[in-house]
């Protein structure tokens, strides 16, 4: 068993949530060792369950890929849940139960299109956008260019590639191999959260 996709282990969870009819997870098995980064299924599933759990509404997402669907899904049945209850709280949000996922690479977006279901298609809005070097209180990070006008009440950063990370600051780049990627643009974003 590829200790990245351990199908077994999550079976009950994937069966009872109906995430099989959202990802083709043998397909995902019988690709997943020539994958260049193998999806991650403990992730995944860890995902799921936290955005259900938490009941979260909106979602800023940094990568785009198979956490998307699952994201997606998390999201289409926090609606259905929403939707049962007859005394909803009043909520400042335009975006309720959306997904923005945020790319640097328009081939992946493209992609991520094509494996999602239409019924979750809908509810997720595709963002391309450059990434620039930038320092953050003097600390070399990045940021990316154009970012949806959201307050999200649930972030998941898996991006971008540091290949993706334009231009340097004295001579440091991301184009390193040695150096990690360093998203700053929830740093600027947290002042304005609820």
């Amino acid at each position: 068993m590829n200790k990245h996709f351990p199908v077994d282990k999550h079976i009950n969870y994937i069966k009872t949530n109906a995430l099989n009819k959202v990802i083709d997870f043998q397909k995902i098995k019988e690709i997943n060792d020539n994958a260049p980064i193998p999806p991650d299924l403990d992730d995944l599933v860890r995902l799921h369950k936290i955005i259900r759990k938490r009941k979260c509404r909106t979602i800023l997402e940094f990568g785009v890929g198979y956490s998307t669907a699952i994201m997606a899904d998390a999201l289409k049945k926090n609606n259905e849940d929403w939707d049962k209850l007859t005394d909803r709280p009043l909520v400042r949000n335009r975006f309720m139960f959306q997904l923005f996922s945020v790319d640097a690479s328009e081939k992946w977006i493209e992609y991520t299109k094509g494996q999602l279901p239409d019924h979750l298609l809908q509810r997720v809005h595709f963002h391309y956008s450059a990434v620039q070097v930038g320092n953050f209180n003097g600390q070399l990070c990045h940021y990316y260019v154009k970012l949806p006008d959201i307050v999200p009440d649930f972030i998941y950063i898996d991006g971008p590639d540091a290949n993706d990370v334009n231009g340097d600051i004295n001579g440091l780049s991301f184009k390193c191999d040695e150096r990690t990627v360093m998203s700053a643009d929830i740093l600027l974003m947290e002042p304005s959260f609820w």
